[in-house]
């Protein structure tokens, strides 16, 4: 998955997105540039769930769709 991808993570973390920005609600530029690059966030109940079902997704879809080819990367 992506997400477990040691590249994808490094260059994941220096994007400045505006979920960066909305999520840490703060004006102080310290303060949020410290949340950006220090973070230890490991996932919410909710990303934690969905990555658990990714391969049971998977399977369902490729039961459905046959012509279709699904390949894991990153």
């Amino acid at each position: 998955m992506q997400s477990e991808n040691k590249i994808w993570k490094a260059k994941r973390i220096l994007r400045l997105t505006s979920f960066n920005f909305e999520a840490k609600g703060n004006n102080n530029s310290t303060c949020l540039v410290k949340n950006l690059f220090y973070s230890n966030f490991k996932g919410n109940i909710f990303t934690i769930r969905c990555l658990n079902q990714v391969d049971s997704a998977i399977k369902e879809y490729s039961t459905k769709n046959e012509n279709c080819r699904i390949e894991k990367c990153g």
